[in-house]
């Protein structure tokens, strides 16, 4: 649902809660005035009860202490319009109630008779009036909070599309130029790949450089194989489907695995690498995912670090999380680069690169992976060189 439409449901729901508040408190003060206004006439009438006749629709009886009706006003019949334990309670002083009289809801009010010990009086009115008033201003103000709803709305979802109208525009200019990168970035393996494929169908071609051409076609193939589960993970992120599986994991032969696969890759520029690990240490991760940050990590710094130097995979408890260390020997970051180091397609300038780098994604899932955790990526500088990026963890850290 676009976030339009959800803030303008969300405020109308919020309108439609305010509306009904303020509907209700209204409609109780206009009943407790109207009941009040009742009870002072009723009042008036069981002053004048036994001494003249009732004024308007009014009914008035006069019991004695045997619970008879002694007097009546026309239409109030020789039934006592109260209970027997009504009648009692009115002998100690004033009451009111609503009953039913005759299929007709009714206010009462009911008093000693003066100078008469244990004589009740009795005065009623319908509440015909009363209830039709309560009917009307509950059919209005259903009405009115049904137009008052829409028009918050509306009114809301016009304020929303406005104020993200530069959002939209934003994220649409960052749509296209995504895109755009993932293109380029695709269409360098796929030139590659037909240029090779094109060469080994020439004819003449002889055995070692159909071999070749396989071997670099493979190459290729497996660089866009790559680059496609870079562009996915970056896509899950973004829509928050990026799963992971939580589970008790010693951290330190997590490094030492990723150490292990890059061994060769190692050798061959020259490179050791050192796990720096207190034994025991153990956390609440999702492996997989943590040695795939850390995997392009060593792959970043297999780039930049120089021949004969160590790459470092540290990690610690800190804070009661967790803190994985990837560092080199390098040049490190370029100043101008730090502040755009886990955006997508960023890579550092020419000349910290023996080579022309990645895709520039890497950097990018390593954040999008330590997000997913609950955690940040960080990016900066040794004091004495070199590049060292963090992650920082809010894992369950502790011994297995």
């Amino acid at each position: 649902m676009p976030i339009r439409l959800r803030l303008a449901l969300a405020f109308a729901l919020a309108a439609a809660a305010l509306f009904a508040l303020g509907g209700w408190l209204f409609a109780s003060g206009l009943s407790s005035a109207q009941l009040k206004t009742i009870d002072s006439q009723l009042t008036a009438q069981l002053a004048q009860a036994g001494r003249s006749l009732p004024a308007g629709d009014f009914l008035t009886q006069v019991i004695d202490p045997a619970g008879r009706v002694r007097s009546a006003s026309t239409d109030a019949g020789n039934v006592a319009l109260v209970t027997a334990s009504q009648l009692s309670q009115a002998r100690q002083g004033r009451i009111f109630v609503t009953r039913t009289v005759d299929e007709e809801s009714t206010r009462i009010a009911a008093a000693p008779l003066a100078g008469r010990p244990g004589w009740v009086v009795v005065a009623a009115e319908s509440l015909e009036a009363y209830e039709a008033t309560q009917s009307q201003v509950a059919r209005e103000l259903a009405v009115g909070g049904a137009v008052f709803t829409a028009v918050a709305g509306l009114g809301a979802y016009w304020l929303a599309r406005a104020a993200l109208s530069p959002v939209e525009r934003l994220r649409l200019a960052r749509q296209r130029a995504y895109v755009a990168d993932a293109s380029h970035e695709l269409r360098t393996p796929l030139a590659v790949l037909r240029g090779e494929l094109e060469l080994a169908a020439r004819p003449g071609r002889g055995l070692p450089e159909l071999a070749a051409a396989v071997r670099n076609s493979g190459a290729e193939a497996e660089r866009l194989a790559r680059l496609t589960d870079d562009l996915l993970l970056l896509a899950r992120s973004d829509e928050d489907r990026l799963s992971l599986r939580l589970q008790r994991t010693d951290v330190g032969s997590l490094l030492a695995r990723s150490a292990g696969l890059a061994g060769s890759r190692l050798a061959a520029a020259g490179l050791t690498c050192r796990v720096d690990v207190p034994p025991g240490t153990c956390a609440d991760v999702d492996p997989d995912r943590i040695r795939q940050a850390v995997d392009n990590l060593i792959d970043n710094a297999l780039r930049f670090a120089p021949r004969g130097s160590v790459i470092v995979l540290a990690a610690r408890a800190a804070d009661g999380g967790l803190d994985i260390e990837v560092s080199d020997d390098g040049p490190g970051f370029p100043a101008g680069f730090l502040p755009h180091a886990f955006e997508r397609f960023a890579r550092p300038d020419s000349g910290r690169s023996r080579g022309d780098g990645g895709a520039g994604l890497g950097l990018a899932i390593v954040r999008v992976i330590a997000a997913a955790h609950g955690g940040v990526a960080t990016a900066g500088n040794k004091p004495g060189g070199g590049a060292v990026v963090r992650l920082r963890l809010p894992s369950a850290v502790g011994p297995p």
